[in-house]
Order: structure tokens, then sequence, then C-alpha cells
């Protein structure tokens, strides 16, 4: 990866992407804190795969610095990211799924809805999140 990086603690995060052409450097803070979902979902009959889910930054507020062709663009505002693991391949397990995230206010709304392959009875869950 180079001189590339991405870390963070779920309350500060940092980005670079050094190309020949562009650079890119990112940092961003949590205002509504991280959330743990009860997210990790089983499937197979033995419940032998699973697919976990975390939203490690409901809401942030980013600095974002681009420089492209010796030309520097500073940006700011909010942005998100969450994590997903497993040892399934979502596509694989999921029929269909709507992930929203809104800002409103002080307040962040989650609300996930996911409908599974038929091979897994086409169960719909659905998680919702409102917090300040």
């Amino acid at each position: 990866m180079g001189k590339n990086y991405f870390k963070g603690d779920l309350h500060h995060y940092e980005i670079g992407i050094f190309g020949e052409k562009i650079q890119v450097e990112v940092s961003f803070d949590n205002i509504t804190p991280a959330w743990r979902p009860n997210l990790t979902i089983y499937y197979g009959n033995n419940e032998e795969n699973n697919f976990s889910w975390l939203p490690a930054t409901p809401r942030d507020h980013a600095k974002v610095k681009i420089t492209a062709d010796g030309q520097e663009q500073n940006l700011e505002g909010d942005c998100y990211h969450d994590h997903n693991w497993g040892d399934v391949a979502l596509m694989k397990v999921m029929n269909h799924w709507c992930w929203d995230r809104a800002n409103i206010g002080d307040y962040t709304v989650i609300n996930s809805y996911m409908t599974t392959e038929k091979k897994y009875r086409s169960t719909v869950m659905q998680k919702f999140r409102f917090s300040c």
C-alpha cells in the first residue's frame, strides 16, 4: 500500500491516498458515537455461515484535502462509515436490502431493511436506530 493508510479508533479516523497525480487526505471525527447493533445474521441449516454489520461512525464531520496537478482543494461536511464482516458474501444470502441514514438536526437515524434469499425462507430483518 506504500504511503497510503486508513487508521482509526471509532472516534477519529484518518485516510491518506498518495498517487502520482493526485493525493487525498481525509480526517473525520464522530458526531454520533459508534453503535453496535445485535446484527450478526446466521445462515444455513446449522447456522454455519454468518454476516455482521457495524455502523462504526453513524455521523462524523470530515475534512478533506485533495491535491491534483499542484492545485489544492479543501472540503468538509458530514460523512458515514460502516463495516461488514463474516464468512459469506452478502450477495449470496440476501435477495435485496436497503440501508438508510439521515441527519435531522442533532439527530441521526439509521435503518436497515434486508430480505434473505428464498433458500433462507425470504426472512425480513429490520434494524432501526435513532440517536443524538
